[in-house]
């Protein structure tokens, strides 16, 4: 009982390590474990940057661990607090170009992968941002998709 209970701690600890950088996080769950052509994923948050010095913006993707694509085309449109609007055309990438392994963390048969974006933050913008984003995948249908989301990665001066 006490080694479940120091397991746990310890469990518990490393999570919240792995976590402390993201300042904010937000997802948006597919139905039926696929991602359509027309299903444009929209996701809204209110960002206080108050004790941010500098952020970047970042993606994270959890998907079925024998997706086939090592890299995932997307679209976002940011709009911001004060209405100026960035398109970021990004390249995520899902498995190393060498060995083909996932780059992400997987347990069992699902995978969770974070992608930084070149995109930084104007910190003295707080308020609503809105994030759009769409796949630019060949294919009509994104299948293995489960959840895709934001993130908000505080980076050291």
């Amino acid at each position: 009982m006490k080694s479940q209970v120091i397991g746990y701690f310890f469990l518990f600890a490393a999570l919240l390590a792995c976590q402390s950088d993201k300042a904010y996080k937000i997802f948006y769950t597919f139905s039926d474990i696929r991602w359509e052509r027309k299903e444009i994923v929209t996701l809204s948050q209110e960002i206080n940057f108050q004790d941010i010095k500098k952020a970047k913006l970042g993606i994270s993707l959890r998907h079925v661990s024998h997706i086939f694509l090592e890299k995932l085309p997307l679209e976002i449109l940011i709009q911001e607090p004060n209405g100026k609007t960035t398109n970021l055309s990004v390249e995520m990438p899902l498995r190393d170009t060498q060995s083909k392994k996932l780059l992400g963390e997987a347990v069992g048969d699902i995978c969770d992968t974070d992608f930084l974006t070149d995109f930084s933050f104007d910190v003295k913008q707080s308020g609503k941002y809105t994030f759009t984003i769409k796949h630019n995948f060949r294919e009509e249908k994104l299948g293995d998709v489960i959840k895709i989301g934001i993130f908000v990665k505080k980076l050291s001066e």
